[in-house]
């Protein structure tokens, strides 16, 4: 039980120690991993070695004019690291700037969006009500056929009932007719 522990607390603090290390090169903008500056600062080591030996061996003269290539060496590196500085600023204005347009471009593209889906909502709403309303006419229409063919049947009823009576009293009539006719015959 003790041992995984442990050696889960181990690979831990290797961790944590690594990352520390990377967190802290790249934090105090060492330029361990920047192999342009650390051939200029060889060059410039090796320089320093070459005018020393040299220094020993002439005059006076001589040693100032290496001091004078010297401060242009380090003017020459002083200036390269500017250079380095601003590009290295340019690049991340220039991603700033780009993540920038990109975000406001995604909140341009998503107030289209929203507008567009707006107005499709709104021409479909507007679609719907004009078909319900439509529709409703119709309806209503379709309700003064109903009622009038309603009142039309229950007229045609009255005039099939007045016609059924006129008929039944013909048929009497007739039946009378017949009887008396026979009763006249039986008579006569």
């Amino acid at each position: 039980m003790i041992g995984p522990t442990l050696e889960g607390i181990v690979k831990l603090v290797i961790a944590v120690a690594i990352i520390g290390l990377v967190l802290g090169l790249a934090l105090a903008r060492t330029e361990l991993l920047n192999p342009k500056r650390t051939q200029v600062e060889a060059k410039i080591m090796e320089q320093k070695a070459l005018i020393e030996a040299q220094r020993e061996s002439i005059d006076l003269d001589t040693y100032r004019k290496e001091q004078e290539l010297y401060l242009k060496a380090r003017q020459q590196r002083e200036e390269e690291n500017l250079a380095y500085q601003r590009e290295l600023h340019r690049a991340t204005l220039w991603l700033l700037s780009t993540g920038g347009i990109i975000v406001a471009l995604g909140i341009a593209l998503g107030i289209a969006a929203l507008g567009v889906g707006k107005a499709i909502s709104m021409v479909i709403i507007t679609q719907s009500i004009h078909r319900a309303q439509t529709y409703e006419s119709r309806i209503q229409e379709l309700r003064s056929v109903v009622r009038r063919l309603a009142r039309a049947n229950e007229e045609l009823e009255r005039e099939l009932e007045h016609l059924r009576r006129e008929h039944a009293a013909l048929l009497m009539e007739s039946q009378k007719t017949l009887l008396w006719k026979e009763v006249e015959e039986c008579a006569a």
